[in-house]
């Protein structure tokens, strides 16, 4: 007998090549897609707008630092001479100047407020950082070359900030989604991309420029959001929260009661130092204008990703997206910094429509943006 012109005989083994060929998974359709972005610290690399901002944040985390240096600077326009820089400079030599910080730190930490906003300052930039979006995926007609063409329809965007969570919360606590209004007012739209499906079950994606403004985000996260729920509805600016928030009569009692050399500052002018210390942080020279002019910074995201396909139920189409990545950069107001990202996807039933925007392990994007506790 002869089987595609190899002869068989009876008894005798006879060995035959067979070709196998993998066949893809067919990934067209349609998906509902869930992404979470890591921004990192792309505020800072906008120049000088972003270290007024960056230094605000990493105050959060050192408080002391930061005021500290805002005191020596504004004493200089208060005190005589070069009394101020003396005093720092005989301060860093005795070591005196790490015990200031960390004296005004516990001054902050050791009341209620001071760790509430400690906290929220340190959710406030995780939220900023870590973002989730959410979209509809098309997937085109699969090519010969194994090509494939794709548009991303943005339809939401959350935010997650986690201030009022408890300790072991889960994932999606503090979770807070924009409207689709406040999608398109950020520009995030749409889309298109190619990419090319190798080993049958992995999809590539090449590099494609999304549009974003990510400044005109963060400033409505933090006037329109975050400051009014940390005030009681009392502030939409960052000088309205601090007065809501600091006694600048305590401070100066506190202030003028420290001596240094037997040079001290007045009450009059630690109070002076302490409400041109809010001003400038909040207004003119400061957080203020740092956010109007962030807002107006153009801003588009260049990415490009990978994802495995999942087949369940042996027609060869695709039915779930997993492991998914991003990666890419952020180009801000003329500054290129890196994003990373994790995502997943399923396939919409054109009959009945099912699937919801799936989960994504993002753990270890959170935990790398955690804060620490603060405790009176």
């Amino acid at each position: 007998a002869c089987v595609d012109g190899e002869e068989t005989r009876d008894g005798v083994v006879t060995e035959v090549d067979l070709i196998f060929q993998l066949i893809p998974l067919n990934p067209v359709g349609t998906y509902r897609v869930r992404s979470y972005f890591d921004f990192g610290d792309a505020i800072a690399s906008t120049g000088a707008v972003g270290e007024w901002i960056m230094m605000i944040f990493d105050g959060f985390d050192d408080p002391g630092a930061m005021l500290y240096n805002i005191i020596i600077d504004l004493c200089g326009q208060f005190a005589p001479g070069l009394l101020c820089q003396g005093i720092d400079a005989v301060a860093g030599l005795t070591g005196l100047k790490k015990d200031l910080q960390d004296a005004i730190t516990n001054l902050v930490t050791s009341s209620d407020t001071g760790c509430k906003i400690i906290r929220a300052g340190c959710d406030l930039r995780g939220a900023v950082r870590t973002l989730e979006v959410l979209s509809t995926v098309y997937m085109s007609k699969l090519g010969a070359d194994f090509r494939i063409y794709g548009t991303t329809n943005f339809t939401g965007l959350a935010f997650y900030w986690r201030y009022s969570c408890p300790a072991g919360a889960p994932a999606d606590c503090g979770r807070t989604e924009l409207s689709y209004d406040a999608v398109l007012d950020l520009q995030l739209v749409a889309g298109d991309w190619e990419g090319t499906v190798t080993s049958y079950d992995h999809l590539v994606i090449g590099s494609h420029g999304v549009d974003l403004r990510y400044g005109k985000l963060i400033t409505f996260l933090i006037n329109d959001v975050l400051l009014p729920a940390l005030t009681n509805d009392q502030a939409h600016n960052f000088q309205e929260a601090l007065e809501y928030w600091f006694n600048c009569e305590s401070f100066a009692n506190w202030l003028s009661g420290i001596s240094i050399l037997g040079a001290s500052l007045s009450y009059d002018s630690s109070y002076s130092v302490c409400s041109g210390a809010i001003n400038i942080l909040g207004t003119g020279l400061g957080f203020g204008t740092a956010l109007l002019s962030l807002q107006e910074f153009s801003s588009v995201m260049n990415l490009s990703g990978e994802v495995d396909f999942v087949e369940l139920d042996g027609d060869f189409g695709v039915d779930e997206l997993v492991n998914g990545k991003w990666a890419g950069t952020l180009n801000f107001g003329g500054s290129v910094s890196s994003i990373l990202g994790v995502w997943s996807g399923c396939r919409i039933d054109e009959v009945s429509g099912t699937c919801e925007y799936p989960p994504v392990n993002n753990t270890a994007m959170f935990g790398s943006n955690a804060c620490s506790t603060c405790a009176p």
